[in-house]
């Protein structure tokens, strides 16, 4: 019987959806999403061990794929699969990612742990374990390094999925992905403004109200979107909607530090 898979990014916009899941759906996790997953079938962890310690002012613990121990702990005593660069003696359910082969079916292309997730889904479609839908939760792709770099790969794997007959779905609460607005048939108003300077993100002033394609109903329009309003983050009114954990934790401008981005 063909499967049905969700993919689980860090997006607070759409993340939430993964939880939602039926059980005849497999929820694949990433990283550290196990702090708010609730049920998943496999995982993936494809950074080395000593991933961003060079970096000046990095502070986590050492060997802890940059991230931190609690982090190594749940990967140990992980009840599923655990796709990774090699078979880790102290993961007990470590498994080899299958690279190779990734690289040799869709070139040496492969942008974030989104597309590596997704690309073995493709390959094991090929290889007759029949995919019917890939739902995509937590996963936006759509700031800084991730737009420009990370998301062209996803929406190429995007391509060759629907390509061999498997459904992409985008989460009922709207996605950017898969969605834009048609070129010289829809109204250009939609199309958000340039990326600003520095790292990260867009640039607008704190507290304003944008549209963007990151509330589009998922058909590339904005009817019935929410209109996003800019974060704080490290620079005034930087936009901080990350799929990446490490750029997650937001608060809305105006806020008390601590509190949560709506």
């Amino acid at each position: 019987m063909p499967r049905k898979v969700c993919l689980a990014g860090f997006s607070s916009l759409s993340r939430e959806w993964a939880n939602q899941q039926p059980d005849d759906v497999e929820v694949w996790g990433m990283n550290e999403a196990h702090k708010f997953l609730k049920r998943f079938t496999r995982w993936y962890q494809l950074h080395p061990r000593n991933w961003r310690e060079h970096e000046k002012g990095h502070d986590r613990q050492k060997n802890c794929f940059g991230r931190g121990l609690e982090h190594v702990l749940f990967l140990q005593r992980s009840p599923v699969p655990v796709y990774m660069r090699q078979v880790f003696e102290d993961i007990p359910q470590s498994m080899p990612y299958p690279l190779q082969r990734v690289i040799d079916t869709f070139g040496y292309y492969i942008t974030s742990s989104p597309s590596f997730m997704l690309a073995h889904a493709v390959l094991e479609h090929r290889d007759g374990q029949a995919i019917e839908e890939i739902r995509l939760a937590g996963i936006e792709l759509a700031l800084g390094n991730e737009y420009y770099h990370q998301r062209p790969n996803f929406e190429y794997l995007c391509g060759w999925a629907r390509a061999l007959g498997i459904k992409i779905l985008t989460p009922p609460m709207g996605c950017s992905l898969l969605a834009a607005p048609m070129y010289s048939f829809d109204d250009p108003a939609v199309v958000p403004p340039p990326p600003g300077p520095g790292p990260g993100g867009l640039y607008f002033q704190p507290g304003d109200l944008v549209k963007t394609p990151v509330m589009t109903d998922g058909k590339g329009s904005l009817e019935g979107a929410v209109p996003v309003r800019v974060l704080v983050g490290p620079k005034p009114g930087e936009i901080r909607l990350s799929d990446d954990e490490d750029e997650a934790e937001v608060r809305a401008a105006g806020s008390s530090p601590g509190s949560k981005a709506g």
